[in-house]
């Protein structure tokens, strides 16, 4: 079986990947980043790594998703837990001063400090909330909803052959 922390690696990796193609100047930071990090390594030695190994400190550290109901934030769940990583955290963006969003956010990451050394990422994961009234009329509301509600169905099966392969606990 591959450990979590293998296929978790894998899938920032690949979401890594997709992000570059679609935004190019990504992987160029990307790129830059690991650079400056060989340099400093070559310059300072292991003292460069006190903080960290060179492979942690260039892993990939985050990603972000949006879902638009309960239900696919359910199958996210499922599919993150089969790759060791957690909800931490809840943050209600509809509550932010400012800049209010129609929001609610977790974080799904590892939440054993081996898990975190070996392998630190984390997927910021937001729902919409269109019953809040402050941001929907009962129109958009009731339209929002009719739309979540044809989306693809596959999360279900998607899920299940994650947790199958991942084989989560």
């Amino acid at each position: 079986m591959i450990s979590q922390w293998r296929l978790r690696a894998a899938f920032a990796a690949r979401l890594s990947q997709m992000y570059g193609h679609e935004v190019p100047a990504y992987t160029t930071l990307v790129d830059v980043s690991c650079e400056v990090s060989e340099d400093v390594l070559r310059e300072q030695g292991a003292d460069a790594e006190r903080l960290g190994s060179i492979s942690r400190v260039t892993a990939e550290r985050h990603g972000a998703i949006r879902v638009g109901t309960p239900q696919e934030l359910q199958q996210v769940a499922r599919i993150f837990g089969a790759l060791g990583m957690h909800p931490v955290g809840f943050y209600d963006l509809r509550e932010a001063a400012a800049s209010a969003v129609p929001v609610v956010s977790t974080a799904f990451r590892p939440v054993d400090g081996e898990e975190l050394a070996r392998n630190p990422f984390r997927v910021f994961t937001s729902m919409l909330t269109p019953a809040d009234p402050r941001f929907f009329d009962a129109d958009l509301r009731a339209r929002l909803e009719a739309f979540l509600a044809r989306r693809d169905g596959n999360w279900s099966s998607w899920a299940e052959c994650v947790t199958f392969a991942g084989g989560a606990r």
